[in-house]
């Protein structure tokens, strides 16, 4: 297999594992190419907010998740130095979403990525955020390095 494709897949399957954050409330990965990282969301009872809409800060680390996997395919760690988000339309548990995360600006020391969240029924447009990443350590395009 292509080294680029198995670190994105990698990235895929290690962020796919119970046990994380954004897996635990509803996030399944489906897609990591250069520069875009896509992902599946049904969120569950327990992202609801007392209006009975998902919170925004699942809304948050869902953007943040894939916004950071689309940065790491630049071949860098990442975390994050800073995020906005406008909330556009509200999100209903259990109303299938996708989220698809795009670098706009790579770079040595930041990167910087947009992700958006639409409706898989409607096609409408749920959230929109801006996402930047400080670029830390270069992955390495093995098994034992990253996780797999």
């Amino acid at each position: 297999m292509d080294p680029q494709k198995e670190l994105f897949e990698r990235l895929k399957n290690r962020s796919n594992r119970p046990g994380n954050l954004t897996r635990d409330i509803g996030l399944t990965v489906t897609e990591i190419r250069e520069g875009t990282a896509v992902g599946r969301i049904r969120f569950i009872e327990s992202s609801v907010n007392p209006r009975r809409i998902v919170h925004g800060g699942a809304l948050f680390g869902v953007m943040d998740q894939l916004g950071g996997l689309a940065a790491c395919t630049t071949g860098y760690g990442v975390v994050t130095v800073n995020g906005g988000i406008d909330f556009l339309r509200p999100a209903v548990p259990m109303e299938p979403l996708t989220c698809t995360a795009t670098v706009l600006k790579p770079g040595r020391r930041f990167t910087t990525c947009e992700a958006v969240i639409t409706s898989d029924e409607t096609g409408k447009l749920i959230a929109k955020g801006s996402f930047t990443y400080c670029m830390m350590e270069q992955l390495k395009l093995t098994v034992k390095t990253i996780g797999g």
